[in-house]
């Protein structure tokens, strides 16, 4: 009774099949394999392996301009290993964990300076390593937070491009640091106010897989509220994000930025439930 063991395994077949070019199979296998032992009633370790896979989607194999086949593009296959505790109190619920995840064929886009080998491909190995920490604490009957922080390193180990070696490099768009903080006040059973703030460290943009751009990824901030009325048959909500008008942007090389986030928007609607 102080012990639980999950196992779970699936099987995947895709086939692409293109007449005049090519076709393949490919057999692909995912595994879940976790022991939660418990060390006292409100106490509990874990310890899991999983083995997950991703296809590539069918625009990854063709020109975007021509439409012409452009070579094909492995399966992602990575094997994440993590080990955690969790900590349940009646007015706190805390999870920490560790993680390392071994990646081959990591999809990606190769987006070449002269834009003539430009190409979805695979990155030959990588991995990821990190911690997770997740705490949820209810104050009083009316009010809550909760804290979720993700620490992140993700390295290339064996890729090469145009006669460019990226091994060692920091995979780019990864933030090392990964926040966000929410309170909430319950004035009722019914209504719900969510004050949250969003946070992500800088990055390398998503082009700089040489580690070497003059312009990086800036981090990313967005302080958002909602309000939610719920009842058995119906929900109202109402919702602004980026309060401040923080100026968010995807940095994809120097002086190329694509706007996200970049203004206040709010919103308000309702949802039916029958």
């Amino acid at each position: 009774g102080n012990e639980t063991l999950q196992l779970g395994y699936r099987f995947e077949k895709v086939r692409y099949d293109n007449q005049q070019e090519f076709n393949k199979d490919e057999k692909l296998h995912g595994i879940d394999a976790g022991l939660h032992p418990r060390l006292a009633p409100d106490q509990s370790l874990f310890v899991s392996y999983s083995r997950s896979y991703q296809s590539a989607d069918i625009d990854r194999l063709f020109s975007y301009s021509t439409g012409a086949f452009k070579g094909y593009v492995d399966p992602m296959e990575s094997n994440t290993y993590t080990l955690g505790y969790n900590w349940m109190q009646p007015r706190n619920k805390l999870k920490i964990s560790l993680y390392y995840a071994d990646l081959n064929n990591e999809i990606y886009y190769y987006a070449d300076p002269t834009y003539v080998s430009s190409k979805n491909t695979n990155i030959d190995k990588s991995h990821k390593y990190g911690l997770d920490l997740h705490d949820q604490w209810a104050i009083t009957p009316q009010w809550s937070a909760l804290l979720n922080y993700n620490y992140a390193q993700a390295i290339i180990d064996e890729e090469s491009q145009n006669g460019e070696d990226y091994a060692g490099k920091h995979l780019p768009g990864v933030s090392n640091h990964n926040l966000k903080v929410a309170l909430t006040y319950l004035p009722n059973r019914a209504t719900a106010l969510t004050l949250t703030q969003l946070y992500r460290s800088k990055a390398y943009a998503l082009n700089d897989f040489n580690n070497d751009f003059a312009q990086r990824q800036e981090a990313y901030k967005s302080t958002n509220i909602a309000l939610t009325y719920t009842q058995k048959e119906y929900e109202l909500f109402a919702k602004i994000n980026n309060l401040f008008n923080q100026r968010n942007g995807i940095w994809i090389r120097d002086d190329a930025i694509y706007p996200v986030d970049f203004t206040t928007t709010a919103i308000a609607g309702v949802k039916f439930v029958f």
